[in-house]
């Protein structure tokens, strides 16, 4: 272990679990040291289950049903990585990827998806917030200024749409713009939409277009 602090810390950790020690358990302040431990059933309030542990302890949980583990996993503080072990085609395994939250999995082998720089590492909730590693990184510590510019044409129809008073039509107008979310490649084809309805119109009024 690091220090004598942490060394008796996770000592603690693993006598007030609530659980049965399957071996290991022991260990020593002085040299640092607490024996590779596995405890079978902990207490779920015990600190060893909600708690970081930082040393050599497993604790295990067994389960009849595989909706037990989807509950207590969602249900509890996310894990900044998950681990599955069985197989990749298996239903369990997709199960655990799409109705389990966590910062990051690795099915059948632990740690190693840390070293890949094209995934993102991050946790969920206590485990951390957002992610960095390669591109994930860099847009997770960059600030996206988002600049809107209103143009200095005085487009008196558009004005009054969006200023008040509104009549009954035009909150209702706004009320569906609003609440309809549009990525940007739809507005962009809207205002093209828009702008071709005003160069006909414009043409027609003249009497340039028949």
């Amino acid at each position: 272990m690091v220090n004598e602090f942490h060394t008796q810390r996770v000592l603690d950790m693993v006598k007030s679990s609530g659980g049965k020690i399957v071996c290991g358990g022991n260990g020593d302040v002085k040299d640092k040291y607490v024996e590779p431990t596995i405890i079978d059933s902990p207490s779920d309030d015990s600190k060893v289950m909600n708690e970081e542990i930082f040393g050599p302890v497993l604790p295990v949980k067994s389960f009849k049903d595989i909706q037990e583990v989807i509950d207590h996993m969602n249900n509890n503080e996310k894990p900044l990585a998950m681990y599955y072990f069985g197989s990749v085609n298996g239903a369990n395994k997709d199960i655990f990827e799409n109705r389990i939250q966590s910062g990051m999995m690795c099915v059948n082998d632990v740690m190693i998806q840390g070293i890949n720089p094209a995934l993102p590492f991050g946790g969920v909730g206590h485990a951390g917030q957002g992610a960095y590693s390669g591109r994930d990184g860099f847009v997770n510590f960059s600030n996206s200024k988002g600049v809107m510019i209103r143009p200095t044409i005085n487009v008196d129809a558009v004005n009054k749409l969006v200023m008040p008073p509104f009549t009954e039509t035009e909150k209702k107008l706004l009320t569906a713009m609003m609440g309809t979310p549009m990525y940007q490649s739809q507005v962009l084809k809207v205002l093209m939409i828009i702008a071709a309805l005003f160069a006909l119109g414009v043409l027609y009024k003249f009497g340039l277009f028949c």
